[in-house]
């Protein structure tokens, strides 16, 4: 399905970006991963490689632009074209953390901003001249972009800012004929969700919580990556060709309820 393809993933080391890795590895895709995790970069590549897969990483910190620049230049070395980028990078922070009684707490507000807004845009900017025409780039962003809730704020408006800049990148590279595209996961079963469990998790037990959030769910389950991976994998084939600026939400229904 993407016989040969070069892909490069932001946030591929872990979670939904791992699964994305592995998943496309399986489709026969040259995968490049980008992430601050040296330790999960080498584990996730030397998984892919052992189950006959090709892979490589590249250091890259998304909420630097210098490290972003160093890590496409690194990858231009290579010589290769990007047939599809993924963005995935991201984390989670609740308004107890950015700020709190009129205290704000701006050095966690910049590093989501940072990483889960900017760290897209100069990724997408960056990359862009490596990226070939009808190439597939793919947003990962969060229903939270679409709704929002009342305990993170700045969370919440870097995903509706991805949101945004999927549908901008669509119009500027339409002529290039490269589709943008952006998933919208309601919670999923990540290590970035166990860290915010580990956060703010109160009087709460894992099964408590997953049931408690499963429940607002029409599906009553929370999502698995894979499920993620699939529709990421179609959005970068050529199976999607004629789709572009589309906002996706894999959610299990939860959209179709009336409040957050």
């Amino acid at each position: 399905m993407l016989n040969e393809k070069n892909v490069v993933i932001i946030g591929g080391s872990r979670g939904i970006g791992e699964s994305i890795a592995k998943l496309f590895a399986k489709n026969r895709a040259n995968i490049t991963l980008m992430s601050r995790s040296k330790k999960d970069l080498k584990r996730v590549t030397d998984e892919i490689v052992l189950l006959g897969g090709k892979a490589n990483w590249i250091f890259m910190d998304i909420s630097d632009v210098k490290s972003v620049t160093t890590a496409f230049e690194k990858f231009r070395l290579f010589n290769k074209k990007i047939n599809i980028l993924i963005n995935n990078s991201g984390i989670y922070r609740e308004n107890s953390e950015t700020y709190d009684d009129n205290k704000i707490n701006l050095e966690a507000i910049y590093n989501l901003i940072n990483t889960n807004m900017l760290g897209y845009w100069w990724s997408t900017i960056i990359a862009q001249d490596l990226i070939i025409d009808s190439g597939s780039i793919v947003n990962i962003s969060s229903v939270n972009g679409i709704l929002g809730k009342s305990k993170s704020d700045i969370y919440d408006m870097t995903k509706a800012a991805i949101n945004n800049m999927t549908l901008n990148h669509a119009r500027k590279l339409s002529l290039r004929k490269i589709r943008v595209n952006a998933i919208c996961p309601s919670s999923t079963i990540t290590p970035m969700r166990d860290d915010a469990m580990n956060r703010y998790l109160k009087n709460k037990s894992r099964e408590e919580f997953d049931n408690y959030e499963a429940d607002t769910i029409p599906f009553k389950r929370l999502c698995d990556p894979q499920e993620i991976a699939e529709v990421a994998l179609f959005l970068a084939s050529d199976k999607s060709q004629y789709i572009t600026g589309q906002i996706i939400s894999v959610d299990g229904g939860f959209l179709l309820k009336p409040v957050f």
